[in-house]
């Protein structure tokens, strides 16, 4: 008893030392404390236990009590030891849960695909972003080849990235993928390779990022370029091309003043003068569609505008599609920057034509039209009178969707690479910036009409700005400084002038320009001058010549869209190209107005 009693208190004092030790450890790694603790003890106490019991003055029946006491005391450690260890465990488990739960959220929540990539390129997991992006799940993709998901012509140069990723080498790059129902999408693929812990190649990282709305913004952006470089081209042209015109024009003009009533030649001259007509409202209108407006506005009298483009219209819209224009006879004259209407007209024929691939009709309407405060709020304008100019074709019409979008800009329901989706952006900003609204309606195979509001302009502004009486006479005394360029055009201008009384100073460029207001003694009436020159522009000379000469009257002539600059103080404006009659009745509207009451232009 006395050996069992000893062996007891033995394997019980060191299940005490054992239970103890892990209490007072609270790090996770308390298990391989507790192990090497109890090694240990153990050990030391196996060595000494016999020694210390062999010495002891305690009776023998105290020693078996003890001895059972520390049985039972240590089972009662070895439990909290036991749960401490489970509750360490536990603890492990849960923070590895939690951390894996935080991967798989980051993953699947992310706005861009995942996926790894073994080393043959198959995909071992990709996330749910990835996969409804291609229009797959993420079993189905699981075990595709990546390649697999690329067209054809891509596919050579991907196994080639896949070969510099087991080279150690990250990489960043835009592919088309293809969707499963057959269509790309472009992507931003970002890699990076992934190694075993001793170096091998295992795979490599792939997150994917969809683009195609930055694709497709980039390409509207290089199309929008290159219209504007068109247009700027366009511009050019259009200057030189006017310039012809003009001197066409211009002796036409005069050579038709010679020719008696019944001369033989009249009537082809007179064709010969409308087809220059007809080409300088051409270059006009090829202008307004392609060009940017400039911010100057005229009174213009929309009937007028609409009778002069109908002309032209079948040319644009096609043979097989029935131009009809419908105007009031009342007066429609609004405000609005000059070229605006044509604009705005053009595009949506332009719009009406592609509706009507198989031909129709397209109908281009104004009326006068009052708009109390309902309507007015409706169409976001102040209340009161309005010009009301439609356009209605017979075409494949809009479904509802279609039409809430259509005044987005780059919205076009055209193939990729047709248009720019600008056309009707367009004409809503330049209804808008005009104090106007449109709206549209719509039938899916019955057609679609657009219906643009302009502020009519009372009454009294009109005589002011918008009618001028035909002087009593052409002909005039004055003095005025001619610039022009073209030797031709110059010539022209010189004779229309000079055989009209008026003493003609001429210049081909602003420099000689300078030198003749310098050094000529007697005033200089008026400054009839080119805007785009070489060196010196029509704009910097007049600045140069009020500085000298500042009761000079300033005449500028333009074949071009816009001018490149603000105008001088008090300056006139006279395009390219123009008949005699309109020169000569232009310069004695300028000269019969005081200098006193010239207003700035700009």
């Amino acid at each position: 008893m006395g050996r069992i009693s000893r062996a007891g208190v033995r394997y019980t004092l060191t299940f005490i030392c054992l239970g103890i030790m892990p209490l007072s450890i609270p790090s996770r790694l308390s298990a391989v404390r507790i192990a090497l603790g109890y090694a240990v003890v153990a050990s030391l106490w196996i060595a000494f236990s016999d020694l210390l019991v062999r010495r002891s003055a305690f009776p023998q029946a105290l020693h078996t009590v003890k001895g059972l006491g520390f049985v039972w005391f240590t089972a009662f450690l070895l439990y909290l030891t036991v749960k401490r260890l489970v509750a360490v465990i536990l603890s492990s488990s849960r923070d590895r849960d939690e951390t894996a739960e935080l991967y798989r959220t980051l993953v699947e929540t992310s706005g861009e695909g995942v996926c790894l990539l073994d080393q043959d390129g198959q995909i071992s997991f990709c996330n749910e972003r990835l996969a409804s992006l291609l229009g797959y799940s993420a079993y189905e993709l699981h075990g595709k080849r990546f390649p697999d998901l690329l067209p054809l012509e891509e596919r050579a140069h991907l196994d080639q990235t896949l070969r510099k990723r087991s080279a150690e080498i990250s990489d960043t790059y835009d592919y088309c993928l293809r969707t499963r129902s057959g269509e790309n999408v472009w992507a931003l693929i970002s890699t990076t390779p992934m190694f075993s812990a001793e170096g091998d190649y295992r795979g490599s990282l792939a997150m994917i990022l969809d683009i195609s709305d930055r694709k497709r913004l980039e390409e509207e952006l290089r199309h929008s370029q290159k219209l504007d470089a068109l247009g700027r081209f366009a511009g050019g042209i259009a200057h030189d091309f006017r310039n012809l015109l003009g001197i066409a024009i211009g002796y036409g003009s005069l050579l038709k003043k010679q020719l008696p009533p019944d001369h033989s030649s009249r009537h082809a001259l007179e064709e010969i003068l409308s087809a220059c007509d007809r080409g300088s409202l051409l270059v006009r209108q090829l202008l307004a569609f392609s060009r940017k407006q400039s911010a100057a506005t005229e009174l213009i009298d929309v009937n007028e505008g609409i009778r002069r483009l109908g002309q032209i219209l079948p040319r644009i819209v096609g043979e097989d599609i029935t131009v009809e224009t419908l105007c009031e006879n009342s007066e429609g004259v609004i405000r609005i920057g000059a070229g605006q209407i044509e604009q705005i007209l053009m595009n949506l024929a332009a719009n009406a034509r592609d509706a009507m691939p198989a031909g129709g009709k397209l109908t281009i309407a104004t009326k006068a039209v009052a708009l109390d405060d309902g309507m007015a709020q409706t169409q976001g304008v102040l209340p009161g009178n309005f010009v009301a100019i439609e356009v209605s074709d017979t075409g494949s019409g809009m479904s509802p969707e279609v039409k809430s979008h259509i005044f987005e800009p780059f919205f076009t329901t055209k193939p990729q690479g047709v248009g720019t989706g600008l056309g009707l952006s367009t004409v809503y900003g330049i209804v808008r910036q005009n104090g106007g609204s449109i709206t549209c309606e719509s039938q899916k195979n019955v057609g679609t009409t657009f219906t643009a509001y302009f502020p009519l302009m009372p009454a009294l502004a009109r005589p002011a700005e918008c009618v001028r009486e035909a002087p009593a006479t052409l002909t005039g005394s004055e003095t005025i400084l001619l610039v022009e360029d073209e030797p031709a055009l110059r010539e022209l201008l010189k004779l229309i002038l000079s055989s009209h009384g008026y003493k003609v100073l001429e210049a081909a460029n602003g420099a000689e320009a300078m030198e003749i207001a310098e050094s000529f003694s007697k005033p200089i009436d008026l400054l009839l001058t080119d805007v785009v020159m070489p060196e010196v522009s029509g704009l910097v000379l007049a600045e140069q010549v009020l500085r000298a000469r500042p009761a000079t009257r300033i005449a500028f002539m333009t074949g071009y869209a816009e001018l490149p600059g603000k105008l001088s103080r008090g300056a006139h404006l006279i395009e390219k190209p123009v008949t005699p009659n309109a020169l000569l009745t232009r310069l004695r509207a300028i000269f019969d107005v005081p200098p006193d009451s010239l207003r700035e232009v700009s």
